[in-house]
């Protein structure tokens, strides 16, 4: 079994003078170690911590507490990297378990904001692992989380960094400042994010970015359930590696980017890179997003203008990026909100304007191969419900349930239609598509639009357009130029 230390009597044997537990923590870690293994376990009550250095896990370590009375608290004004980390980054660090107790940043009371000083960078994490396996998060509460990676198990692509699991966690986001990162980030092969909870309120819905990001291959994201985050979920490839990530059966509310795909190159950060030169393919390759609910919510767009999508592509798209072999289905995608003169989503009105400034369902800016999106439901979105504008092969637009959609005003397009294809497609089948407009006044012009001049072997087929209206002004159903 190993060590077994009780945090709370630890501190009063050998240090109880002390005003915070950071001595109390490095002692029984470094005893666990010693011991190749063992439980720090933290009973109910408050432990506050000073880390100017990261407290050094060790592997064969459980951490455990009685549930989030169980509390690790930053004592005030600190600047630090992450709370628990790795001493020995080329050491491996293996099965560790972290359950059942509360981690409060204390935001308000830290004055030091998360950045770079000195060519140090104080992140302000709570977990960071580079090198690792079999590592579990379980039941943990982050109160007041910074914005950075609450849980950071960031494997760099040449270790074989894998099994992560984070499930029955919670995250409430407090910050000072925006930071473009996720609460949780994973770069590993084998990753479980399930049945988490992620909450940002008030002025935090503009400031939180991202609930997770997951990094290669073999991973699950499932059950999770978000409010006032901008971003649900994230993946992207590790480098040489299928991916096969399953995103399905989570809810994102009051978000702006719902789930978003992302494509890695080797040369990402490389100064004086020619990306049009790239030949080799470079792919995100294998992912299904599935049954999941997403609520877009325009309401901040007049005090922070930006872009809302329900799915979609993100990121750099130059250097031959790929989406190859992904699966959109049975997703409900709803747009809500009105902000000031510029859209208000139940009257069917948008001037956001342009194409840094729009609202898309699912939309792919990138090269496709083999992609599907059927059975979805999506609503109220100002642009296209579907969009795609790059090379596409091997489409299947099928069986979704498309309503009040493409009345947007945009900037640099002249007409929007529910479905836009427009870039080179080989192979495409649209078809039994439920296409309505129920607005009191019609909106839209287009229901389909196909457009390239070298396209090929496009089936469309048997897709139903409803209005509420008598006299609809779509005049065109179907457009293929």
């Amino acid at each position: 079994m190993g060590k077994y230390i009780d945090i709370s009597q630890r501190k009063m044997e050998k240090y109880s003078k002390d005003t915070d537990y950071n001595k109390t923590f490095e002692d029984a870690l470094r005893e666990v170690k010693e011991a190749n293994g063992g439980v720090i376990y933290v009973p109910t009550g408050v432990y506050e911590i000073l880390p100017t250095t990261d407290f050094p896990l060790c592997s064969n370590l459980t951490i455990t507490g009685d549930g989030p009375q169980s509390v690790i608290k930053i004592k005030g004004t600190v600047r630090y990297q992450s709370i628990f980390g790795q001493e020995n980054v080329d050491e491996r660090l293996e099965n560790v378990y972290f359950e059942k107790f509360a981690i409060d940043q204390n935001q308000s009371n830290n004055t030091s904001l998360p950045g770079a000083s000195n060519g140090v960078n104080y992140y302000h994490l709570a977990f960071s692992l580079q090198n690792f396996s079999n590592v579990h998060f379980r039941k943990l509460e982050f109160r007041s989380a910074s914005g950075v990676n609450a849980i950071s198990c960031d494997g760099s692509d040449n270790r074989l960094c894998r099994d992560v699991t984070v499930e029955h966690c919670r995250f409430y986001r407090e910050a000072k400042k925006t930071m473009e990162n996720s609460a949780i980030y994973i770069n590993a092969v084998g990753s479980n994010v399930s049945n988490n909870k992620f909450y940002a309120f008030g002025k935090e819905t503009i400031q939180a970015s991202r609930c997770i990001e997951v990094r290669g291959g073999k991973g699950v994201i499932t059950g999770n359930y978000s409010e006032g985050y901008a971003t649900g979920a994230a993946v992207s490839n590790r480098l040489n590696e299928k991916s096969d990530i399953l995103v399905t059966g989570n809810t994102f509310t009051k978000a702006k980017k719902g789930i978003q795909l992302m494509v890695n190159h080797p040369k990402d950060g490389t100064s004086g890179v020619d990306w049009t030169k790239e030949a080799d393919k470079v792919l995100l390759d294998g992912v299904v997003i599935s049954a999941n609910t997403i609520s877009i919510d325009v309401s901040d767009f007049e005090s922070k203008k930006e872009a809302y999508y329900g799915i979609s592509f993100t990121g750099v798209a130059d250097g031959n990026r790929w989406l190859q072999n992904i699966k959109v289905a049975t997703n409900n995608i709803n747009f809500t909100g009105k902000s000031g003169s510029f859209v208000d989503i139940e009257a069917g009105y948008s001037v956001m304007g342009s194409s840094l400034y729009s609202a898309y369902g699912v939309i792919f800016k990138t090269p496709i191969n083999n992609i599907s999106v059927t059975d979805n439901i999506i609503s109220k979105v100002p642009f296209s419900s579907i969009y795609f504008n790059k090379e596409a092969t091997s489409v299947n637009l099928n069986s979704n349930v498309l309503t009040n959609c493409a009345y947007g005003e945009h900037g640099l397009v002249a007409k929007i239609s529910f479905i836009d294809v427009l870039g080179k497609t080989l192979g495409a089948s649209i078809q039994g598509n439920l296409i309505s407009d129920q607005f009191e006044v019609a909106k839209a012009e287009n229901s389909i639009t196909v457009s390239s001049a070298s396209n090929k072997d496009i089936f469309i087929r048997s897709n139903l357009l409803a209005t509420k209206q008598e006299n609809p002004i779509i005049q065109k159903p179907v457009e293929v130029k």
